[in-house]
């Protein structure tokens, strides 16, 4: 009888909280209910995933913006800029807290 040696599933299993940004449980000390939390995250992945789209075209126009050669004609030049820098940081860190990391395969 010839038996193959146990392999591997391709995909890993990933529990609910290492699929999230730590942050969306950091708060909470119970392990069962940082999974429950981290489950309900995930619940709406669809409509994360669709904010991410529309913040990702938010921050490439902000970008725009801020290489536009008009916004050095500006008297507030300097405060215009460090508006922009500081909206698309905003946008980038609401970014990365929502996105949610799939199974690698």
């Amino acid at each position: 009888m010839n038996v193959k040696p146990f392999q591997r599933n391709k995909v890993r299993w990933m529990s609910n909280t290492s699929k999230v940004n730590n942050k969306w449980y950091s708060s909470l000390k119970d392990p069962v209910e940082k999974e429950e939390f981290a489950a309900r995250v995930l619940e709406a992945d669809r409509v994360l995933e669709r904010l991410e789209e529309i913040l990702t075209k938010k921050i490439n126009s902000s970008m725009s913006e801020l290489r536009k050669t008009s916004n050095f004609e500006k008297p507030a030049w300097e405060a215009s800029v460090a508006d922009q820098l500081g909206y698309w940081r905003a946008l980038e860190e609401i970014n990365t807290l929502i996105k949610i990391k799939h199974q690698e395969e």
